[in-house]
């Protein structure tokens, strides 16, 4: 394996354009939910593909940090939404 599925390899983390296997796995989602009836679609993202998501037209509602079981340890997460268009 040649390591081309890592996000930086594939237009994912720093990126620039939508390719590889999550615009694959986001755009059947999509157009699953589309088929659905379904107008809006919402994600709960790592800060790291925040980035991602936003290219896929999906936009930031708001920052949340999950509990991990420790005493104050959390994982932060974004939780975006977005319309879905034909």
């Amino acid at each position: 394996m040649d390591g081309g599925a890592h996000p930086a390899g594939r237009g994912g983390a720093g990126g620039r354009t939508l390719t590889g296997i999550g615009k694959g796995l986001f755009h059947r989602i999509a157009t699953a939910a589309r088929l659905a009836c379904a107008r809006r679609m919402r994600a709960v993202s790592s800060l790291i593909a925040e980035p991602f998501y936003t290219r896929t037209g999906l936009r930031r509602l708001a920052l949340r940090h999950i509990p991990l079981g420790g005493k104050n340890r959390t994982f932060p997460v974004v939780l975006m939404e977005g319309d879905l268009v034909p």
